[in-house]
């Protein structure tokens, strides 16, 4: 199959289209090189995630401190069953057959939506 010209060959080139055609091909001068991308992050969204400017290890530390009190009772509930399933874990609880059923058809439920 043969593919004309896009403008459909009705119009003729021009010299200065054809010149113009290879310039954009073969430029006089080298293209600049841009600048790479960079990212910033705020003082506060560091402060968000536990980072400081000076840590560069990319894990987010702990913070010092919550900021309002429903933050420290969400951290202490979250301890506590991180606790609790530290325990079950260590007593086998998880190993039972009915609980391994369970958690099959939950993380099943959340699959299939």
């Amino acid at each position: 199959m043969k593919i004309g010209p896009v403008d459909g060959g009705d119009r003729a080139a021009s010299l200065g289209d054809e010149n113009r055609r290879r310039v954009d091909v073969q430029p006089k001068t080298p293209r600049q090189e841009e600048p790479p991308d960079s990212v910033e992050i705020s003082s506060s969204a560091r402060a968000l995630s536990g980072q400081t400017p000076a840590d560069q290890s990319g894990e987010a530390e702990e913070a010092d401190a919550p900021e309002s009190p429903d933050d420290q009772n969400e951290i202490e509930l979250r301890r506590t069953k991180l606790d609790e399933a530290e325990k079950r874990i260590e007593s086998g609880y998880y190993d039972r057959p009915e609980v391994r059923r369970e958690i099959a058809r939950r993380i099943a439920d959340e699959l299939m939506g």
